[in-house]
């Protein structure tokens, strides 16, 4: 069983598991996977950059509560065509719903009945667990705080579960997805995360992809070991970089020195293909 705690108002959370909704998790202290992989980019990019939220984001969520809260998903969102009126927007901030678009709307719940249909991933849903519970634990190796918030933790099994949109849900397509966004950063990132927080060995990444057009194609996969092997390997420099910015209290940009670019080698191995 996993211990969950108020959110504390006052004091920074310590490690540990919390129930708290994205913007506090967000804004609050703590390395995310997701400032890692700004990390990559470089200190500046973590410590300055701008974050926006794109309409693509606005769906992601509406999908997450309707597949992970569907009984919170009415008293959430308020569907209407007039999202942009501001004396209906005055009203909803009011009674704290949120006002959404009638083909956002049934685009989410088609893809919510999609993900449900598919046995394998209504299996891990329905695996006893908890869903976005947000996790708190010191860095083994720097001791700085790190924090993850995984869409459900099933923790009878050692499995976290990811729900991801796609366009492509093949394995193909998705192994591309995975590697070129960093997923498997996150999914070593998460498991180590809640094997800290909790207490409780989790050993299991599982992505449940489902298409984001119709026919809301679903595909579920378990990340391999040596995919989270290479995931820790390659933050290794990210987490290095974090804890000496935190040091020095410095942020630099990349060196943008000339360099000679190339291609890939999957793209010269298809040209070769082609040749031939």
């Amino acid at each position: 069983m996993i211990d969950i705690r108020p959110w504390p108002s006052s004091a920074a959370p310590t490690p540990g598991c919390y129930q708290v909704s994205n913007e506090p998790y967000h804004d609050g202290p703590g390395l995310s996977s997701s400032g890692l992989k700004a990390l990559q980019v470089s200190p500046a990019e973590y410590r300055y950059g701008e974050k926006k939220e794109s309409q693509a984001v606005t769906i992601g969520t509406l999908v997450h509560a309707a597949v992970l809260e569907p009984e919170a998903y009415g008293e959430r969102y308020e569907v209407t065509d007039q999202v942009r009126t501001k004396a209906r927007k005055e009203d909803a901030e009011a009674r704290g719903v949120e006002l959404i678009r009638p083909e956002d709307n049934a685009r989410a719940q088609a893809i919510a009945r999609a993900v449900w249909e598919e046995p394998d991933a209504a299996a891990f849903l329905q695996a006893p667990g908890v869903n976005e519970v947000a996790m708190y634990w010191d860095h083994p190796a720097h001791g700085f705080l790190c924090k993850c918030k995984p869409d459900r933790c099933c923790h009878t099994i050692g499995a976290l579960v990811d729900l991801k949109k796609t366009r492509d849900p093949r394995p193909w397509p998705f192994q591309r997805q995975v590697e070129s966004l960093l997923y498997h950063w996150s999914a070593a990132w998460y498991l180590d995360g809640a094997t800290a927080a909790t207490g409780i060995p989790f050993t299991d990444f599982v992505w449940i992809a489902v298409q984001e057009a119709a026919p809301h194609q679903v595909c579920v996969y378990v990340a391999d070991r040596e995919m989270l092997q290479e995931a820790r390997y390659e933050m290794t420099a990210c987490l290095e970089d974090y804890a000496a910015c935190v040091s020095t209290g410095t942020w630099p940009k990349k060196d943008g020195s000339c360099r000679v670019l190339s291609l890939s080698r999957r793209r010269y191995r298809r040209s070769e293909f082609l040749i031939n």
